[in-house]
């Protein structure tokens, strides 16, 4: 025969699982019912509210570390550095939309020295392309690795607040990190 205290405990114990199986159903049909589809991501992600995105860092993919441009030059890492301060250097903004099957449209940045306008287009799997109409000249090693890296963009990853893009140099895959100017 069992006690009141074992019956009391068996309800309770009853009543959590009943709450965890709720929660959890609730959990699960949220998730399904607030998902968003790629080409809202995309949109969100490039062009949400007309944002600037400013070059945090280019480094190998999966490292975090500024790659070495300079080898020993102290003075060109220090010129870049301070050119990298400048809100108006090392910059990308992008236009666009959704047409069919196709996502992208205009884009303008700035390495130092020279100001460059193209295009941007999104293929399957964040496969990116980026074309740049005109050919910036620039003669600092960051800003040269820039353009160049824009020039070979492959992909992309993020979301609303940070974008990486990612080239081949020779055998190295790159990673140009941004973050939202504004």
């Amino acid at each position: 025969m069992m006690n009141t205290n074992s019956k009391q405990y068996n309800s309770v114990l009853s009543g959590c699982r009943f709450m965890v199986s709720l929660c959890l159903m609730l959990c699960l049909s949220l998730g399904l019912t607030t998902s968003c589809s790629n080409d809202d991501d995309v949109m969100d992600i490039f062009v949400g509210g007309g944002k600037t995105w400013k070059l945090t860092y280019i480094s190998r993919n999966g490292s975090n570390q500024w790659y070495d441009f300079w080898g020993d030059n102290e003075a060109a890492r220090k010129a870049s550095e301070t050119a990298m301060e400048n809100e108006n250097n090392f910059v990308l903004n992008f236009e666009g939309g959704t047409t069919g099957a196709t996502t992208g449209g205009a884009m303008n940045g700035r390495g130092i020295k020279t100001p460059f306008n193209g295009s941007w287009t999104i293929g399957e799997g964040r496969n990116l392309t980026i074309t740049l109409q005109n050919n910036p000249s620039e003669t600092d090693p960051l800003a040269k690795a820039f353009v160049n890296g824009l020039k070979g963009v492959t992909r992309y990853e993020g979301d609303s607040q940070n974008l990486y893009l990612f080239y081949t140099s020779g055998e190295i895959t790159m990673r140009m990190s941004f973050h939202v100017q504004k």
